[in-house]
């Protein structure tokens, strides 16, 4: 897969183990789910068909909370060794897309990330989730108190050595009562695990300074973090390419990071915009943007 200069081919990356499912291969899990057959249509009112492509499967899941609104979430099952890519996916691979319009009654619908893995081949630097992922998806009713159809047609990189690009589709439907504790539960949780914001003296980036100008600009980004095992992951203005973030310096619960910034279209401004920062530490993640001065 060519990302800019880079041409790059992915090794197998580390197993990600979800507190709610071990890895599993998605055949097993259809398998598995096969050999319930008595299982009440209720218990999977709010969970859609699966959607399979070699490697991966998708399914949408969906419930009304206690307080009446309606929650849902895209559910990504890969292949032991295989790999799909956060919003920016680094040095090599594919970001995501998803094209809601198909659904009904929905006046928007927003995809959240939970922070990825780094991974570093020895040849290029990916952003990476594996296993098993969740991604929350808020959903705003055209009308309030009607049912919902939720669709999305889904564009993914999927990897294990080479990225093959995968189309997937998958819809679940939603009435207004229809609440499911299980589906629920497992909703909320992967919302927890979105990056919250920052929390100053805690963990929060403290100091983004750019360094020089031109069509390769560095930065350095200085931050408190619970660790200082800390990794960065940075989303650039339209026309500029991030480079990866590498920690240069840490002391106690302070750490610094340098990356760049390659301007990608000759009218591209940087001072003055935002850049996206990203800080996943252990558990815990914040979002926190920052304008260039």
């Amino acid at each position: 897969m060519e990302r800019g200069r880079r041409t790059v081919v992915i090794a197998p990356a580390l197993t990600v183990r979800s507190t709610l499912m071990a890895p599993i291969s998605f055949r097993s899990l259809l398998l598995a789910l096969a050999a319930v057959p008595l299982l009440p249509l209720a218990a999977l009112a709010a969970m859609g068909l699966w959607a399979e492509e070699p490697h991966v499967g998708v399914r949408l899941i969906a419930s009304i909370d206690d307080t009446g609104v309606p929650r849902a979430a895209i559910e990504i099952a890969l292949d032991p060794g295989w790999k799909t890519y956060w919003r920016v996916p680094g040095e090599g691979g594919l970001a995501p897309t998803f094209d809601f319009s198909g659904s009904v009654n929905v006046a928007s619908a927003t995809v959240g990330f939970p922070a990825p893995r780094r991974y570093d081949d020895g040849v290029s630097i990916t952003n990476v989730y594996e296993d098993r992922v969740i991604l929350p998806v808020a959903v705003e009713p055209a009308v309030g108190g009607a049912p919902i159809t939720l669709r999305v047609a889904m564009e993914l990189g999927v990897c294990e050595t080479i990225c093959i690009p995968m189309r997937l589709e998958a819809e679940v439907a939603l009435a207004p009562n229809d609440f499911d504790p299980q589906v629920a539960s497992i909703i909320q949780l992967a919302a927890a695990r979105l990056p919250g914001p920052p929390r100053e003296r805690v963990f929060a980036v403290d100091r983004l300074v750019r360094l020089g100008e031109g069509a390769l600009v560095g930065f350095t980004a200085t931050l408190t973090a619970p660790r200082p095992q800390a990794e960065l992951f940075v989303e650039a203005p339209e026309g500029w390419y991030p480079m990866t973030a590498y920690r240069i310096a840490a002391h106690g619960d302070r750490v610094t990071f340098a990356f760049m910034l390659e301007r990608l279209e000759d009218d591209a401004v940087l001072v003055g915009e935002a850049l996206r920062l990203t800080v996943a530490s252990g558990r815990e993640a914040i979002e926190q943007t920052l304008v260039v001065e």
